[in-house]
């Protein structure tokens, strides 16, 4: 049930009888009320027509020797947006027809005018109106947000002609001027608009195809554009141009930097590698040496601190060496060089190998070493150089920052996952928790808890970490500063080796 509601009525008659015959037929319209005004003079029904002054105006379709579709026209001109509904006292089609094109919101007879015809048409008049009004609203809002968005934005019908752009994809395709005067969103029907769109078309085609249907395009300033072309469902397009200049600086900037790096790595990588090799040489030979002489091969050395000596010597030059071969591993590792040969490797054996290489230390620092190794993790499926390296450095790194009389644990065991887990534990100095991500990166190195430097190249552990990865496992490293460090070694199963099939293989090989 609708609501009574109050109309705004503006009635422009030279005739009073129709005057008060129409106000008696909307005193009788009933759950509404209209608050009905008359002029009986042209000009004064123009001078009459402010915005928003009426809901509706009712005017005679003869007027002064006028037609009501003059009327209308002129009435528009002025800027009209009240809608007008005709009144006449003749029954005309085409002079309906005519009404309506000119913008009339209806046409009635005079004579056929009751109450209900006349309430329906003031109300469908008012309401489209003022769907009308919300309507124009949008649009002025949508085309004020195109034309002041950074995108260029542009319609195409089924025939590839221009029906709509924002002035954004004028500017970007550099065509703004000479059409400046078109409208966007209203001059489809303009005579220009067929040569703007041959125009534009010809710009178009000029850019370089991207994945789908995007192209990258130079603009007439220099900038790039990125034009995205979408497909509408009545066969028309959609085009979206997109100013990626700055974007595409940032990649390029991005891209050299990036190179940059990489060769610089590569030519630190190429460095140390050089070095490295020029320095095993001299090195071997002194440490070839300093065993020649504690031998004494050539007869007595005399005073007994020659033999002190020579000792000393070939184990600063071991500790150089180990050093040095660290680095030349991390070269290796980081240049892609490094083979991983694969192949079956007894634990104990490699265990054993790397315990009596830390002995001298061990007992020097009165530790303890405890290992555990599952029975089932008897061999593994490794590069037996690579998993040497990590138990001999994780052990050498437990040893070298557990005080003396501490402890250390390694464990060779399966994870929940089933795969493999070599755990180092001690309880050393530990690792403060800010330390832990720079104690990974090459050459990284922290002090100790009493704020010592500690001895080293700060490789042992990235070495560890980048062989781990080479072996496709991963490391995790636990510390407590003041408590101690668990080293965790994680493998995939695949790398555990059957010791049926290990013994079996070595049997093969001793009756070949």
């Amino acid at each position: 049930m609708r609501g009574n509601r109050s109309f705004r009525v503006l009635m422009v008659d030279d005739d009073e009888d129709d005057y008060i015959l129409t106000r008696g037929v909307l005193d009788e319209v009933e759950g509404s009320d209209y608050e009905l005004d008359w002029v009986s003079n042209l000009d004064t029904g123009f001078a009459s027509l402010r915005p928003d002054a009426y809901d509706i105006i009712l005017m005679d379709y003869y007027f002064g020797g006028r037609t009501g579709v003059e009327i209308l026209r002129e009435a528009m001109d002025l800027g009209c947006t009240t809608p007008i509904i005709l009144l006449t006292g003749l029954g005309d089609r085409e002079v309906d027809y005519a009404a309506m094109q000119a913008g009339a919101a209806d046409y009635l007879e005079k004579d056929n005018l009751t109450p209900q015809l006349l309430e329906r048409s003031i109300r469908y008049a008012v309401s489209a109106a003022q769907a009308r009004k919300a309507l124009l609203e949008k649009s002025v809002l949508l085309r004020t947000t195109l034309d002041n968005t950074g995108t260029g934005i542009a319609a195409f019908d089924q025939r590839g002609r221009l029906v709509a752009w924002n002035r954004r994809f004028l500017e970007m395709l550099g065509l703004e001027k000479g059409f400046e005067h078109l409208d966007g969103f209203e001059s489809r029907a303009a005579p220009e608009t067929d040569l703007l769109s041959k125009r534009v078309a010809e710009r178009l085609k000029l850019g370089r195809r991207l994945v789908g249907d995007r192209t990258e395009h130079i603009g007439p300033d220099g900038r790039v554009l990125e034009v995205l072309n979408n497909r509408t469902r009545d066969g028309g397009n959609v085009i979206i141009c997109v100013d990626v200049t700055e974007r595409k600086s940032f990649e390029t900037t991005l891209i050299e930097s990036k190179s940059a790096a990489e060769l610089a790595n590569r030519t630190k990588t190429e460095f140390l590698a050089n070095v490295s090799h020029e320095l095993r040489t001299p090195l071997n030979a002194i440490i070839g040496f300093s065993e020649l002489l504690q031998l004494q091969m050539s007869g007595p050395l005399g005073d007994p601190k020659y033999l002190g000596y020579a000792r000393d010597i070939q184990r600063g030059g071991q500790h150089l060496l180990s050093l040095i071969n660290d680095v030349l591993d991390v070269s290796t590792i980081e240049s892609g060089n490094y083979d991983v040969h694969e192949e079956a490797v007894e634990t104990n054996v490699v265990v054993e190998s790397c315990l009596r290489m830390i002995d001298e230390r061990v007992a020097a620092a009165h530790l303890t070493i405890n290992c555990e190794i599952d029975p089932d993790m008897s061999y593994l499926s490794v590069d037996r150089r690579a998993i040497k390296q990590i138990i001999l450095n994780l052990l050498s790194n437990a040893v070298k920052f557990t005080p003396k009389h501490g402890k250390v644990w390694l464990r060779v065991d399966k994870t929940g996952g089933q795969g493999v887990r070599i755990s180092v534990v001690d309880t050393g100095v530990g690792i403060a928790p800010e330390d832990i991500g720079r104690v990974l990166e090459p050459f990284g190195q922290v002090r100790d808890m009493t704020g010592d430097r500690v001895d080293g190249t700060g490789l042992g552990l990235p070495l560890v970490k980048s062989l781990t990865e080479l072996l496709g496992g991963n490391l995790e490293l636990l510390s407590t500063p003041g408590e101690g460090t668990t080293v965790n070694i994680y493998l995939p199963r695949g790398r555990i080796f059957d010791q049926q099939t290990a013994e079996q293989g070595k049997q093969g090989l001793a009756t070949r």
